[in-house]
């Protein structure tokens, strides 16, 4: 059976600093399950950005990969356009995984080419959704995923996510498994610039912590916001 689902989008609108008007409240059905993890404003234009899966023409299973959608400032839908590859598995980051550089998208994710195999990719894709390039980076790892990502001024990449303490691929790890912090930075290329793990407590079997987000700070420093347990709950 297949289910069609919705992506749901609410402008708002602040008037006198003080009331909210909705300006308008649509959804937008689809053929194939699909949702939106983030979303940026670009010429006018809302383009939404999440995970998709659906039956292909030629593929033996079912595709997992994501898609890009243009909505216009008045809330009407324009294009959906979905990038998949049969027997590849691709997922986006969170929020902050899509990024408008130049009048070009940039969108991270995490590839699974096989079965206990990934490696995470940035996407570049002009205005009427080429692919312009595909980076792919740190390939064979199963430890590291990133979430979102940033900018910096010489057009490098910083990149928030987490690492299982599990694999050792960062030195000073015990071995106990839990998950760390991750920041890492990375050139237009794929090189890897530099990388570090972080915990925020007494840490233990099972214990966790993940940045979600990170920011530019006006220092030209980073912050990074996220979840812990190694704190207690």
């Amino acid at each position: 059976m297949k289910i069609s689902l919705s992506i749901l989008l609410l402008a708002i609108s602040t008037l006198l600093l003080s009331q909210n008007d909705t300006t308008y409240n649509y959804n937008y059905p689809y053929d194939w399950p699909y949702d939106c993890n983030t979303m940026l404003y670009l010429d006018s234009c809302y383009y939404l950005a999440g995970d998709v899966g659906r039956i292909k023409d030629g593929c033996a299973n079912v595709v997992y990969g994501f898609h890009i959608s243009k909505i216009d400032s008045t809330g009407i839908k324009d294009t959906t356009v979905v990038f998949d590859n049969c027997e590849e598995t691709n997922y986006i980051g969170w929020k902050g995984s899509l990024k408008n550089k130049n009048g070009n998208l940039y969108i991270l994710g995490q590839k699974y080419p096989s079965i206990g195999n990934n490696k995470l990719f940035i996407s570049k894709i002009n205005p009427v959704y080429d692919t312009i390039s595909i980076t792919n980076f740190m390939d064979d790892t199963i430890t590291k995923r990133a979430f979102s990502f940033v900018f910096d001024d010489s057009e490098n990449m910083i990149f928030a996510g987490t690492i299982d303490s599990s694999y050792n691929e960062m030195s000073g790890l015990p071995e106990t498994t839990y998950t760390k912090s991750l920041l890492f930075k990375a050139s237009l290329s794929g090189e890897i610039i530099w990388q570090r793990s972080y915990s925020f407590g007494d840490i233990s079997d099972g214990c966790w912590s993940s940045i979600t987000r990170v920011l530019p700070a006006y220092d030209k420093g980073y912050i990074a916001i996220g979840r812990t347990s190694d704190l207690g709950n």
